[in-house]
């Protein structure tokens, strides 16, 4: 779980609107009953989800509250000062503060609820409302929440034609499903996602109409990486989506649309309409950012990511994604900006110290991107996002030993996300070495486990780079069945799947091609063309480019070989990022670059050829997955000095090729030239 702490004494600016605000605390139990501890934050959470549906308020989430509090240390505190309301209003930037107690006698349950002006705490208006047991809350704080709208001067026309279903009707008609959900919800916001589960799942167990429930348990299985749990319950929470009101629908739409990229238009229709409502609604602008972040639009993105931040969400990686954002587009001092305003304004972040790990890796500072992984590491030093990002810092530095490792720390974990991890710093670590039989073990144990879990996104992943390993081997038959296997798992993944496909089709004809099968590999590359120019991912065309360049080369047509990779290589971002790259499913630089090195030095243009390769190395020791082209390099480095007649440097080349493949598979090709190479220019 990572661990957010708070830079103490920074009040907020107020919200930025001309609506009212509110901080709806936890409430008090005042009934001597231990076992009604858990309606504190219960009652809170549906007081703030019957007052949100109004657009003429801004209530601050559950979350945000829960955040607040925890600020300053009140999660536990049974009693609140003035004192106490005062900096949760401060820290807030709210107009309003909602102070709330609740008492039982006989069979009531009565509910007392407090307006406050936050600078003065001045008391506006006081309200109590009370039913026959816990069965009653729901029809009393509909009623609370009628008349804090009118004791906070909405007009009868404002009141009338606002958006105000009745909590029973957006939430659930059991208080027992609501109580399980509402403590479900609070483990959820501490990130302790696995023992949320049960309770969001004896919630539905309870009102099997639970939209809400439905959307949580996905996003908690989502999470733990498990997407094909995701997109089974956030399909059934869209099935009850009229249980919703009109602001939680629109985000459940947004989630469910979001699931393929086949879609993606209508969840950005959906989050639109949010924000026709809601326009500082901080999910819906920061759901919108992310599908824009997907489809590598920055210029899109960014304006909602630094809507959702001004709105005062708090969640760190949209602060980490709008950085890798600027980044992408060149604006280094913005995203370091970003990046900084976070742990002054909010506190400490491992997934902040993570994105700082990226900006001072695009710059080549790696000394600086490892301090940074370390205090993600102080944070929790078994979160496996941290534990890839010290591996990945460890290869940038050619530090192979120790980045090897941590990936067996990575091993250790029980989370889905470290074995994906593992299997992928393992394979480059070994391609890196030209071990490509250890690649082979480690992909088959990967497909293995992902079969074992139904993670289909993952199975297809992995079946395509064990494709791209068998044809490096001259098992091309085998890399041809793997790519078909990659292409049916990616069909039937709950997540990326269109990504995938491309993967798997880029693959086959790249496959093709390594067979002398041309032929087919043109018929591959027009499906690849066909298929991305009827998605939304119209940068992913880079993948056709690349397969065509590939054919031109194949065919010793250099110039329009070099052009395509050029062309290819200008729709890439930057790629030291690998949580980005990871996200969009796609990362293929080194290979890339490799092909247009390879293209300027069949060409003859050895000046040009160089400087791709010695790209390449600067980029990353194997950059995410293709080790063994920042190998290869340092050969075809060797080959170039040589032909040039620079025999010291030729030498100083095929020796750190031959160094990286000491343990090699037997019977390389390079690996056996490069020796003869090198004992010849050794005798000169």
């Amino acid at each position: 779980m990572a661990v957010i702490l708070i830079l103490p004494g920074k009040k907020a600016p107020p919200i930025p609107s001309d609506k009212p605000s509110l901080a709806i605390i936890y409430f008090e139990n005042n009934s001597g009953e231990s076992i009604l501890d858990n309606w504190r934050s219960g009652l809170s959470e549906m007081l703030i989800t019957d007052l949100s549906q109004s657009k003429f308020l801004h209530v601050l989430s559950s979350d945000r509250i829960y955040s607040l509090l925890e600020k300053q240390n009140l999660l536990e505190k049974e009693k609140y000062s003035t004192e106490d309301l005062e900096k949760v209003a401060s820290q807030g930037g709210v107009s309003h503060v909602i102070r709330g107690s609740y008492i039982t006698a006989g069979d009531k349950f009565i509910i007392s609820a407090s307006l406050m002006k936050a600078e003065t705490a001045q008391v506006i208006s006081s309200i109590r409302e009370e039913g026959v047991g816990e069965a009653s809350i729901t029809e009393s704080l509909d009623k609370i929440t009628k008349q804090i709208k009118t004791d906070l001067k909405l007009s009868e026309e404002q009141i009338s034609s606002d958006l105000d279903k009745k909590l029973a009707q957006i939430t659930t008609n059991s208080s027992e499903a609501f109580k399980y959900y509402s403590e479900g919800e609070m483990l959820h916001t501490q990130g302790r996602y696995h023992e949320a589960i049960p309770l969001f799942q004896r919630a539905i167990a309870i009102d099997p109409e639970f939209a809400m429930a439905y959307r949580k348990l996905g996003h908690a299985y989502s999470s733990l990486g498990l997407a094909h749990l995701y997109k089974e319950n956030i399909e059934r929470a869209m099935e009850l989506k009229d249980r919703l009101s009109d602001k939680e629908r629109f985000l459940i739409e947004g989630d469910y649309y979001g699931i393929s990229e086949n879609t993606f238009d209508k969840a950005i229709a959906a989050y639109e309409n949010a924000l026709e409502l809601y326009p500082d609604y901080t999910t819906a602008n920061n759901n919108l950012a992310f599908i824009f972040f997907r489809l590598e639009q920055w210029d899109k993105a960014i304006p909602y990511f630094e809507r959702a931040i001004k709105a005062k969400i708090e969640f760190a990686l949209t602060y980490r994604l709008l950085a890798s954002c600027y980044l992408a587009i060149g604006e280094n001092n913005k995203a370091k900006e970003i990046l900084d305003s976070y742990l002054e304004n909010i506190g400490d972040s491992a997934e902040i110290h993570r994105g700082f790990a990226a900006y001072y890796q695009h710059l080549g500072e790696y000394d600086l991107a490892l301090s940074e992984v370390e205090k993600a590491l102080s944070i929790d030093p078994t979160d496996s996002l941290n534990l890839n990002a010290q591996a990945t810092v460890y290869k940038y530095q050619g530090d192979l030993e120790k980045a090897e490792d941590t990936i067996w720390k990575l091993t250790g974990l029980t989370d889905p996300a470290g074995g994906y991890f593992a299997v992928n710093r393992g394979c480059s670590l070994n391609l890196i070495e030209g071990n490509y039989k250890g690649a082979k073990v480690l992909l088959n144990l990967g497909i293995t486990g992902a079969q074992q879990t139904s993670s289909k996104w993952a199975e297809s992943d992995w079946h395509t780079k064990l494709a791209y390993v068998h044809s490096q081997t001259g098992h091309h038959e085998s890399a041809l069945k793997e790519c078909d296997q990659a292409w049916e798992s990616a069909v039937q993944a709950s997540m990326n799947s269109f990504s995938l496909q491309r993967f798997a089709m880029h693959m086959k004809g790249l496959v093709q091609l390594a067979n002398q099968s041309i032929d087919e590999a043109q018929k591959t590359a027009d499906r690849l063309r066909e298929f991305i120019e009827a998605g939304m991912h119209k940068k992913s065309m880079r993948l056709y480019y690349h397969l065509m360049g590939q054919i031109e080369l194949e065919n010793s047509n250099f110039l329009q070989a070099i052009g395509l990779f050029e062309l290819a290589l200008s729709l890439t971002s930057f790629q030291t990022d690998e949580y980005r790259a990871a996200m969009i499913g796609e990362s293929m630089n080194e290979l890339f670059i490799g092909s247009l090195a390879l293209a300027l030095f069949r060409s003859g243009d050895l000046k040009k050829a160089q400087d791709q390769y010695e790209r390449l190395i600067s980029l990353t020791p194997g950059g995410v997955f293709y080790g063994d082209q920042y190998t290869k390099s340092f050969y075809m480095l060797g080959r170039i000095y040589e032909e040039q007649g620079n025999t010291a440097k030729a030498i100083e080349h095929y020796e750190k090729f031959l160094d990286l493949w000491k343990d090699a598979d037997p019977a390389i090709a390079e690996a056996e030239d490069a020796r003869k190479r090198l004992a010849g220019l050794k005798i000169q």
